[in-house]
């Protein structure tokens, strides 16, 4: 039977945690993404259960211990067609990276589109020469 140690109240890890029928498992800390198709959300696993093979992420959400073989873990509980939950690897951080940007860029044009009165005439078209040059570069290719 694998070592246990209580980290905090309520967090119980294993130093040896088996593998779940051959997959690989979370470990406390592991982060993880977590997906609908309105909400992407970074989390991590903030305690892990060995007797029930789940694990709590920060979010709240329970998965399943083992890890499959694409890299996703399966939700407990009520699921959605569209949840994914994902390891954290370099393709995931460059989804999530893309998914703040696309959320900052909106943010920023809004905020130049109330801003407009106040700014000034060389100011405009400084930055509609800026936004022209990102269009051509990287929407009209």
């Amino acid at each position: 039977m694998a070592k246990r140690k209580k980290i905090k109240p309520g967090k119980v890890i294993s130093e040896n945690i088996p593998d779940i029928e051959g997959k690989k498992k979370l470990k406390v800390g592991q982060q993880v993404l977590y997906t609908t198709p309105y909400l992407m959300d970074k989390a991590e696993v903030e305690s892990i259960n060995i007797k029930d093979k789940t694990a709590i992420l920060t979010n709240q959400v329970k998965v399943s211990l083992g890890v499959n073989s694409d890299g996703t873990l399966n939700k407990i509980g009520i699921i959605g067609k569209e949840l994914k939950i994902m390891t954290w690897s370099e393709e995931v951080e460059v989804m999530y990276l893309a998914y703040l940007a696309k959320n900052n860029i909106s943010t920023k044009l809004e905020t130049i589109k109330k801003s407009i009165k106040n700014i000034s005439d060389e100011d405009l078209i400084n930055i509609d020469n800026k936004l022209s040059k990102i269009i051509n570069k990287y929407i009209q290719q």
